[in-house]
């Protein structure tokens, strides 16, 4: 049975609440606004479960932002916009991603 857990303001901070109040959750499924940053990334760490980010707000060869970008990769999780779906559990040896039409860089396990 899927839960539903109101966001707080700091995504991360939402979701350790969501995990804090309902026990045995083996995924997070997160809607987020490809504009918005994530001001508390740094908790990131504390995620142990994967995390798939569904960005709103990003078309037609669009940057993502990287915060979402790193959460789902650090979380073994993945990013789903209009135009693409994207999982991270695939490795890639060069550390170099196209999504979206954009390159991104893996580097030092993070996101640039």
């Amino acid at each position: 049975m899927a839960k539903v857990v109101m966001l707080k303001k700091n995504v991360i901070e939402a979701i350790l609440y969501g995990l804090k109040k309902i026990k045995e959750i083996e995924h997070v499924i997160l809607i987020a606004d490809n504009w918005a940053p994530v001001r508390d990334i740094n908790l990131l760490p504390k995620i142990k479960v994967p995390v798939h980010v569904i960005l709103c707000g990003v078309t037609n060869g669009m940057k993502i932002n990287a915060d979402y970008l790193n959460i789902a990769y650090k979380t073994k999780g993945s990013i789903h916009t209009i135009e693409e779906d994207i999982d991270f559990l695939i490795q890639n040896a060069s550390n170099e991603f196209f999504i979206n039409g954009n390159l991104y860089k893996l580097k030092n396990g993070k996101f640039y």
